[in-house]
């Protein structure tokens, strides 16, 4: 016989009311989600203007546009996320 203790569904928490995410790292600068998603639609639209160009692009241009990329990627990731887990 095991000397552990036992649970049961009584004793549990089912609904970790308990558990808070600390999602304070999720936002650049402080930023709210809105300003992160503004900040990737301001990105977006400065993209455009590679519409059709980017085979043309050196390796400086393409490495920059997909810099570009990246951090309008992260903006929708983090505010993506923060939302998710501040609802969950």
């Amino acid at each position: 016989m095991s000397d552990a203790p036992t649970t049961t569904t009584d004793d549990a928490d089912l609904n970790a009311s308990e558990i808070a995410w600390n999602l304070d790292s999720l936002l650049v600068d402080g930023k709210e989600p809105d300003a992160l998603l503004d900040e990737a639609e301001a990105i977006a639209d400065a993209l455009v203007a590679y519409k059709g160009r980017v085979a043309t692009l050196d390796a400086a241009g393409l490495a920059d546009v997909m810099t570009q990329y990246a951090q309008m990627q992260e903006f929708v990731s983090r505010a993506g996320h923060y939302v998710m887990l501040d609802y969950s």
